[in-house]
C-alpha cells in the first residue's frame, strides 16, 4: 500500500510505475512467447493466425480494462480521501459487476468470433487457426478479468508490486507449458492459446489468494458487503468514458488489420511481428500513464491540486529520459528486432513491413508517451469523457488518414504506418489544450 499524496512525485511516480512496467512485460511474454514459438516451430501461416486474431481479442480486452480503469480511479480518490467505508462498498460492487459481466461476454464472444474474423478480411488460408485460437482464449475469459480486476484494487491503493510477483511466476510457467504444447505434444496454435489461459488463471489465483490472507485494507466484512446502486453508477461514470475508449482503440487496430489483411499472409506476419514489439515497447509509455492517473486521483481526492500538477511535471520528466531512450534503441535494432520471430529464408515482404512499421513507432514514440501521460492525468482528476472523446477523435484520424494514404498516393504498405504520428499529434495537442485551459479542473 502506498500514499501517494506525500513524498516526491517523480520518486513515487517513478517507483510505482516501475513494478507496473516489469509486471506488463512479463504479460506481454504470454503473446510474445506464443508467437516466437509458432512462427519458429510451426511456420508464417500459424503466426500470421495468431497476429491476426489479436484485434478481435483486444476489443474484448477493451471493455474489461476500460472499465477497471474507471473503478481504479474512483478506488483510488476514495482511498486518497480516507473514505474507507465507501472504498469497501466500491470494492464489492466493482468485483459483483465485472464477475457479471465477464461470464456474458464469455458466451458473446463465442458467437461473435468468426464474424469478426470475417469483418476484418482474414483469409481462408488462416481462418480455421485464427477461430480455434479465439474460442480457446475467449472460453478462459473469466480468468483474465479476475487477474485484471486484482490487479486494478492492488493499484488503486498504492501497490503495484504485488501482481507483479504473481505474473513473474505465472510467465515463466506460461512459457515451459508453451515449449511443451507445441514442441512436444505438437498442439500447434491451440497449445499456445491452453497455454496462455493457463498461466492466467495460476496469476488470478494467487492475487485473491494474497488478497484473502494478506491484504487487510481490502478485507471486508460481511456488512461491508453490499452492492451499492450509487456506486455502480460512479464507476459506471467513470468507466464508461475509459471502456469506450479502449474498444476505440480496439475498433482502429481491427480496421487497420483490415487494411493489412489487403497485402496477403506475408504482409500480416510482419505486421503480427511487429506488433508484438510494439505492444512491447508501449509498456513503459502506457504504465508512466497510468502510474499518474492513480497519483492525480489520489491527490484530488486529498484535496490537493498543485500536487496533482507537480505529478504531471514530474511525469513528463520521466517520459522523456524512458521513452526517448526507448525510441531510439527501437529505430537501431528494428531489423533485429523483427528477426526474433522468424525463421530461415522468409518472404520480404515480411521484413519491409515489419522494420517500417517499427521505425515509424521509433521516430514519434515521444510524442506518443506525451500523450499518454496527459490523457492519464485527465482520467484521473475525474475528466474520464474528455480523456475518451481526445482518443476517440485521434484513432479516426489515424484510420482516416492511413486509409487516405493507402487510396491516394503511391505509398501502399507505408500507408498503415505512417497513420501513426498524425493520430498521436492529434491526441497530443486535444489533451495539451484541455490541460492549460485548465477546464479540466471542473470535473474534478
Amino acid at each position: 500500500m502506498k500514499d501517494m499524496t506525500v513524498g516526491k512525485p517523480a520518486r513515487i511516480i517513478g517507483g510505482f510505475a516501475l513494478p507496473m512496467l516489469l509486471g506488463d512485460v512479463f504479460q506481454q511474454f504470454y503473446n510474445i512467447v506464443d508467437s516466437v514459438v509458432v512462427g519458429r516451430f510451426v511456420g508464417a501461416d500459424a503466426l500470421a493466425a495468431v497476429g491476426g486474431s489479436f484485434p478481435v481479442t483486444f476489443i474484448l480486452n477493451a471493455v474489461m480494462i476500460g472499465l477497471t480503469i474507471g473503478a481504479s480511479v474512483l478506488l483510488s480518490q476514495l482511498f486518497g480521501a480516507r473514505q474507507i467505508g465507501d472504498f469497501h462498498k466500491a470494492l464489492y460492487t466493482m468485483i459483483v459487476g465485472m464477475g457479471v459481466l465477464a461470464v456474458v461476454l464469455t458466451g458473446v464472444s463465442q458467437a461473435l468470433a468468426v464474424p469478426l474474423l470475417r469483418l476484418i478480411g482474414t483469409p481462408d488460408a488462416i481462418m480455421q487457426g485464427s477461430t480455434l485460437y479465439l474460442r480457446i482464449v475467449f472460453g478462459g475469459l473469466v480468468l483474465t478479468f479476475a487477474y485484471n480486476v486484482c490487479t486494478a484494487i492492488f493499484r488503486s491503493i498504492g501497490d503495484s508490486r504485488t501482481p507483479l510477483y504473481f505474473l513473474m511466476i505465472a510467465s515463466i510457467l506460461n512459457i515451459i507449458l508453451d515449449l511443451l504444447f507445441v514442441i512436444v505434444f505438437h498442439m500447434g496454435v491451440a497449445g499456445v492459446a491452453v497455454a496462455t489461459i493457463m498461466s492466467q488463471g495460476i496469476s488470478a489465483l494467487l492475487c485473491v489468494l494474497y488478497i484473502r490472507k494478506k491484504a487487510e485494507i481490502l478485507r471486508m466484512s460481511k456488512e461491508e458487503r453490499v452492492f451499492d446502486g450509487e456506486m455502480l453508477r460512479r464507476i459506471m461514470g467513470l468507466g464508461l468514458p475509459a471502456m469506450f475508449q479502449q474498444v476505440s482503440v480496439s475498433v482502429s487496430v481491427m480496421c487497420v488489420q483490415g487494411m493489412v489483411n489487403l497485402f496477403g499472409t506475408a504482409a500480416m506476419a510482419g505486421y503480427a511481428a511487429a506488433g508484438k514489439v510494439e505492444s512491447l515497447a508501449m509498456m513503459p509509455m502506457f504504465d508512466l500513464g497510468s502510474a499518474l492517473s492513480t497519483y492525480v486521483a489520489q491527490n484530488i481526492g486529498a484535496g490537493n491540486e498543485k500536487r496533482a500538477r507537480q505529478g504531471v511535471h514530474a511525469g513528463f520528466g520521466l517520459a522523456l529520459v524512458v521513452c526517448g531512450g526507448i525510441g531510439i534503441l527501437i529505430f537501431i535494432f528494428r531489423y533485429q528486432l523483427i528477426g526474433i520471430f522468424l525463421k530461415g529464408d522468409v518472404n520480404p515482404v515480411v521484413i519491409e513491413f515489419g522494420v517500417g512499421y517499427l521505425g515509424a513507432i521509433a521516430l514519434f514514440y515521444l510524442i506518443n508517451a506525451f500523450y499518454n501521460n496527459l490523457s492519464g492525468a485527465l482520467r484521473g482528476a475525474g475528466d474520464a469523457l474528455y480523456s475518451m472523446t481526445a482518443t476517440v477523435i485521434a484513432l479516426v484520424v489515424r484510420v482516416a488518414s492511413s486509409y487516405l494514404m493507402l487510396k491516394y498516393t503511391n505509398l501502399g504498405m507505408a500507408s498503415v504506418w505512417w497513420g501513426l504520428p498524425v493520430s498521436w499529434s492529434t491526441g497530443l495537442i486535444l489533451c495539451l489544450a484541455r490541460y492549460l485551459g485548465g477546464k479540466w479542473k471542473k470535473e474534478v
